[in-house]
């Protein structure tokens, strides 16, 4: 997948906007930087592998305010990134790779429940 630079501008007038909508953006999947910018801080940037922008801008705008998209660009690897990666000899060859993508979502709690029955012979007053 190739990285994509995402520039938003959402309406944050106050800090406490500011961070709700950071925390909203950073949380998302496949997001590797956020930055705030702009005159008026009202721009977010955003830089990651899969990020899907119709998504980033409809939470943005549920949970914040006004969110629209002003450029979406493909980033372009610099020197250093277009070397190949030096290969690591590691000492487990079957571990398996580590995932990319990590979402935050809550676990599912699965219920557990004990039946059992009363044993013959004992009595139980109604």
């Amino acid at each position: 997948m190739k990285k994509i630079k995402i520039v938003m501008k959402v309406d944050m007038k106050c800090e406490k906007c500011r961070t709700k909508a950071f925390k909203i953006v950073a949380s998302s999947c496949g997001v590797n930087e956020v930055k705030i910018e702009g005159k008026e801080k009202d721009q977010i940037v955003v830089i990651g592998e899969g990020v899907d922008p119709i998504s980033l801008v409809m939470s943005l705008r549920k949970k914040v305010g006004r969110a629209n998209i002003l450029t979406l660009d493909e980033v372009k690897p610099t020197s250093e990134q277009q070397q190949p990666p030096k290969k690591k000899s590691s000492s487990n060859p079957n571990r398996s790779p580590d995932q990319t993508c990590q979402c935050h979502h809550q676990p599912h709690f699965v219920g557990r429940y004990i039946v059992y029955d009363t044993p013959p012979g004992s009595c139980c007053l109604m």
